[in-house]
């Protein structure tokens, strides 16, 4: 039987407070009605403010089973509005720019059960969805174009093996390549979408990513997998994106051969490659990216080769 307990209180309270500080959020404003049973908590239409202009909703319900040897479970609906991403961002790095950076609604539903109270955040399952529109991605951003500069020896033998086919041609892809790694560096977005779900085994599955911005359009699904005792941010990462452009950064792209043959349906033109950024979510690796923009030119120079032998 579980080391666990509850107390004997019973009644419904009417909470009011001025605020709650947690470790990485604080909340304002806090206002909902707390029902208190034999075996039970509940927590109905209560809401707080995490911020200027944001509101938050909760209706929970906690249950105590000594019987059982997870004798803790919960059940909750979340809805968010209007929160700020930035200070969640920094309280996690302060030392980094936002990953992103935007106003977000977040609408979760989740369950769990545990042998703690503080066990059940930990190994809560179920679904969220976040939203935005307006804000600034930096998943793909400028420290790539530190890595080209370490890794000089790739990059020039890229631009060599083009320029010496095609002269002075080559001399511009070190531009090309520069000029499409900071455009790729900070996605200015309209509209922002993440879906995530978490089930049995405890792995967050990330369903869809959608980014649309006026000239990239980022899409597709990932994994955080689950480890015992480690936090969220420093789990192990994996997200496959499909990056499709159009628009200025189109010429840049197309001449250093990162473009495919192929347009989605709102006519972007796909990477010839998908994006893989693993790591985890406190530092995501981006080696893969940054490979593909160093061996592009390399690519660009096999083909355009190919193409002049008849092959």
């Amino acid at each position: 039987m579980p080391q666990a307990c509850w107390p004997d209180v019973r009644g419904v309270f009417t909470v009011a407070l001025d605020g709650l500080t947690f470790p990485r959020m604080a909340l304002h404003n806090i206002r909902g009605t707390l029902r208190v049973e034999k075996a039970s908590l509940a927590i109905e239409g209560a809401s707080a403010s995490l911020g200027e202009g944001s509101a938050s909703r909760l209706d929970a319900t906690l249950a105590f089973s000594p019987a059982e040897a997870q004798a803790y479970s919960f059940k909750a609906n979340v809805a968010v509005d209007n929160v700020d991403s930035v200070p969640l961002f920094h309280a996690a790095d302060s030392e980094r720019p936002a990953a992103v950076e935007g106003r977000f609604a977040v609408a979760a539903a989740l369950s769990g059960k545990a042998s703690a109270v503080g066990e059940l955040l930990e190994r809560a399952q179920g679904n969220v969805k976040v939203t935005s529109k307006d804000g600034i991605i930096r998943a793909l951003h400028a420290e790539v174009l530190d890595s080209i500069k370490q890794d000089s020896s790739k990059f020039s033998d890229a631009l060599d093996t083009v320029t010496s086919l095609f002269g002075k041609k080559g001399e511009k892809l070190g531009t090309a390549l520069v000029e499409t790694a900071k455009a790729l560096s900070e996605i200015h977005y309209d509209q922002m979408s993440v879906s995530a779900e978490r089930g049995d085994d405890l792995d967050f599955h990330v369903t869809e990513i959608t980014v649309i911005s006026p000239e990239e359009r980022l899409t597709g699904t990932g994994r955080i997998t689950f480890a015992e005792g480690v936090p969220v941010g420093d789990q192990a990462l994996s997200l496959d994106l499909e990056l499709g452009v159009r628009g200025r950064i189109v010429k840049f792209m197309d001449a250093v051969g990162l473009l495919g043959d192929t347009q989605d349906d709102l006519g972007y033109t796909r990477l010839y490659q998908t994006i893989h950024l693993g790591g985890t979510l406190r530092n995501i690796d981006q080696s893969q990216w940054k490979d593909m923009l160093v061996q592009a030119p390399l690519r660009k120079g096999g083909g355009l080769f190919d193409k002049l032998l008849g092959r």
